[in-house]
């Protein structure tokens, strides 16, 4: 699988951690299989390459990948949660949840709000590609400046190639979501 993205790293450099990660993987797998899901492929050794790194040293240091696609939890569907461990001075799981969109991006960024307190890290993963994805951002500011605020990663996809525009950050949603929902509406111009 050959993957790039943004500034993050070269071709070799992920193509041996994809070897790595699809070796330690465990996936469990509920439901239906959607067209959506095979982004989920083209992600996951981006997403362990981002967060699986100790910030100061930069070696890797997860272990144990799992991978739920399609997981109910708290009575909300997940479309897929990544649980793996670090081990740096102590071993610590971690979340990542991803909400995978073919197109609809307003739909996303809703159910990403909803699932942002269920995980370490949150990303979108859209199908669309990078251009299209910011002029979307662009004409709609007040969904980056929520996605920014809250944390949540977008990931689109060049062809087969994943592009981060935004990284996940560990901040948690805060406040009722009748609110944050409010501020999402379409800015009028």
């Amino acid at each position: 699988m050959k993957a790039r993205y943004g500034f993050y790293g070269t071709i070799d450099r992920i193509e041996n951690l994809c070897e790595s990660v699809c070796n330690n993987v465990k996936m469990y797998w509920n439901g239906r299989v959607y067209g959506e899901d095979a982004l989920l492929f083209h992600v996951l050794p981006i997403l362990i390459d981002i967060h699986g790194k100790d910030t100061y040293t930069g070696k890797y240091v997860f272990d144990d990948i799992e991978v739920y696609v399609h997981k109910t939890w708290n009575n909300i569907e997940i479309d897929a949660l990544v649980v793996f461990t670090k081990k740096i001075s102590t071993v610590r799981k971690y979340k990542i949840v991803l909400e995978l969109k073919e197109t609809d991006f307003g739909k996303m960024i809703q159910q990403l709000l909803v699932r942002r307190n269920l995980g370490t890290w949150a990303y979108g993963v859209i199908g669309l590609e990078p251009n299209t994805v910011l002029r979307i951002l662009l004409q709609n500011m007040s969904w980056l400046k929520t996605l920014v605020e809250y944390g949540i990663g977008i990931i689109s996809m060049y062809g087969n190639i994943p592009v981060v525009i935004l990284e996940s950050t560990r901040k948690k949603i805060t406040g009722p979501l009748d609110q944050i929902f409010q501020r999402l509406s379409p800015e009028q111009g």
